[in-house]
């Protein structure tokens, strides 16, 4: 998937939202990609442009955290390998 965009839909909403935000992993580290402030119901959640990711496999980590800094229970994890 090299140079590719890749499109995450769903939902990011919950009780006293604050922020989703997504991450990558390698199965050894995370690192951030992006935060977004509004939250989401059905719809696009974010655009990944694969052209600056290494070839590999990946872990994409969506989180919803409150408005306290609390991180929900609720997380969706998506395998994307870029070639």
């Amino acid at each position: 998937m090299s140079g590719d965009i890749v499109e995450f839909t769903g939902s990011a909403t919950g009780s006293n939202f604050g922020r989703y935000q997504f991450l990558a992993g390698n199965g050894s580290s995370w690192g951030h990609i992006v935060d977004f402030k509004t939250p989401i119901s059905n719809g696009k959640l974010m655009d990944f442009h694969t052209e600056t990711i290494p070839p590999g496999t990946y872990t994409i980590e969506l989180q919803v955290i409150d408005k306290s800094g609390n991180v929900m229970p609720e997380k969706a994890q998506i395998v994307l390998t870029i070639q």
